[in-house]
């Protein structure tokens, strides 16, 4: 026995790939920037001070400026494990970034006091809001659902339930009825046959036949005899 059932198939994410990448490479760059590049973490006057840093690769970055690289970085790889953790961690990652980007370019002179920023650092953090944003919408693709035929046990088709007229209707077990051997017909050689094909007993022959058959016998024995003495 066996029952149909749908099965969907998920698909294919277009987010987790790219989100991991960007992620390490954010990753990778804050770690170099606080080797070889700018690894203070002081702060000037928060929120209206200027900060300076030091440049790596062409872009201005101080301590705190290459923490957001690595925060950044490994939030978008965390979330890169499921298609939704992708997608959620790539639009706050963007918003992030694309804040410090329109900041930096309004004040010139960093992110409020902390983060360290040149025009290049302010397009760099733009551009990576912008194709984050871009990822965050991707969907699955490849999503299907077929039909597959799964075997049912007898205890899952004694408990079925199925609702009918607003009733609930259970299967239950149909009562066994005792099958006895009972006599059908009686053939030529006067045997016993029962429904199922057993001879049950052969009964012997009319008695009436059995008293004629030697009453004849004796008959002719007597006529033998008589000739016989006629004949001495």
């Amino acid at each position: 026995m066996s029952a149909l059932s749908t099965r969907s198939q998920t698909g294919w994410s277009l987010v987790k790939g790219p989100v991991a990448i960007i992620g390490v490479l954010g990753i990778a760059f804050g770690v170099a920037g606080l080797i070889f590049g700018g690894h203070s973490f002081t702060t000037a006057n928060i929120p209206n001070g200027t900060i300076t840093g030091k440049q790596w690769l062409g872009i201005e970055v101080n301590g705190w400026s290459n923490l957001l690289f690595i925060a950044a970085g490994l939030l978008l790889l965390l979330g890169s494990t499921m298609h939704w953790g992708a997608k959620t961690s790539a639009f706050v990652v963007a918003g992030v970034l694309g804040a410090a980007a329109v900041i930096g370019l309004i004040r010139g002179n960093g992110v409020f006091g902390i983060f360290a920023a040149n025009h290049r650092t302010e397009i760099v953090w733009g551009i990576a809001a912008v194709v984050l944003v871009f990822l965050s919408m991707l969907p699955r693709v490849g999503r299907r659902s077929r039909v597959v035929r799964e075997p049912v046990g007898r205890d899952d088709r004694v408990r079925d339930e199925s609702v009918r007229d607003g009733s609930v209707v259970r299967d239950e077990p149909v009562a066994r009825r005792d099958v006895r051997d009972e006599p059908v017909a009686r053939d030529d050689r006067d045997e016993l046959v029962t429904r199922r094909g057993r001879v049950v007993r052969d009964e012997p022959v009319a008695r009436d036949e059995t008293v004629a058959a030697e009453g004849r016998a004796r008959d002719e024995r007597a006529a033998g005899d008589a000739r016989t003495v006629d004949a001495r």
